[in-house]
């Protein structure tokens, strides 16, 4: 038994995977063909650097009281590592659910004296939100949704949308050293990223209303924020062993904003702010051309509301 906390510090263990086979894995029956990914409306110049998303998990975790009554997770246990060998997107799915989905939906079980509305959130898989074939390609992909099904509830909502893949595809072997403040300029990012798994995911935060998500491989996630109209910021490259901060703690931080208020993308509101934020840059353009005049008109604006 650990503390959240020591749950939340520790990275996620190692994949067992043939890497001799790594060829007889890509040619194999369910990793033969390239994931139906789809194409992003968006481009490269329309995303940008989560500058402060490491300096968040950190604050996140420093103000919230982890040290509380120790509980009991299904994950791997960390000393002995994994015990599973993977051949496949399902096989790799499944590991991510249990050594992040598992230990995280315990923690948040946990984590009604932190945040109330933590405690209904669960990783799950697509289908759960899709029963039918509807051209989603997304039966290994995983999300952060409110209340299990097993509750006996049927208001089961979406919060956080991520999109998964093998570590082991060649396209992403330069991921772990993505930095995502060099992404506009970086034709691997635009060319395999973009029109593949980051794409699909934008296309999905869309389509969810969602405004958090990821990409992970298990061994690199990215982390996803839907800021404006087709706007997105990307944070840099988090692998599976890094310590600060770790994965899990990344995503313990991600669901406190899947469970906030702002967890929602409103297109409607964010095209009205995004029009006031306009007009303020607008006329603070104008009063440093025209200081005078336009203070003048403050004035007759203030006049008038005497009278």
């Amino acid at each position: 038994m650990e503390t959240i906390e020591q749950l939340l510090s520790r990275p996620l263990p190692s994949i067992l995977f043939a890497t001799d086979n790594v060829n007889l894995q890509l040619s194999s029956h369910l990793d033969k063909c390239p994931r139906n990914f789809k194409a992003s409306p968006i481009d490269a110049e329309d995303l940008s650097h989560w500058k402060e998303f490491t300096k968040n998990v950190k604050d996140t975790l420093n103000k919230t009281d982890l040290t509380g009554k120790p509980i009991v997770t299904t994950g791997s246990p960390k000393d002995d590592g994994e015990m599973i060998i993977v051949g496949n997107r399902y096989s790799l799915a499944n590991r991510f659910q249990a050594n992040v989905g598992a230990v995280l939906g315990a923690v948040f079980n946990a984590s009604t004296n932190n945040d109330e509305r933590l405690r209904d959130l669960r990783f799950g898989d697509s289908r759960v939100l899709y029963h039918r074939d509807d051209g989603y390609d997304g039966d290994a992909d995983i999300m952060v949704m409110t209340t299990s099904p097993l509750l006996g509830t049927s208001s089961v909502e979406c919060r956080i949308v991520g999109v998964f893949d093998v570590f082991w595809n060649p396209d992403y072997q330069y991921m772990g050293g993505l930095k995502a403040s060099e992404v506009q300029g970086g034709l691997w990012f635009r060319h395999v990223c973009l029109k593949g798994p980051i794409g699909h995911l934008t296309q999905s935060m869309i389509r969810e209303n969602c405004r958090y998500g990821f990409f992970s491989t298990y061994e690199c996630t990215i982390f996803v924020k839907l800021r404006g109209r087709k706007r997105f910021d990307i944070t840099d490259s988090i692998k599976f062993d890094d310590v600060e901060p770790t994965i899990l703690q990344c995503f313990y931080y991600m669901g406190t904003l899947g469970a906030g208020e702002g967890y929602s993308f409103d297109e409607e509101e964010e095209e009205e702010e995004e029009e006031e934020e306009e007009e303020e840059e607008e006329e603070e353009e104008e009063e440093e051309r025209n200081p005078i005049r336009l203070s003048n008109n403050k004035k007759d604006v203030t006049r008038g509301k005497k009278l």
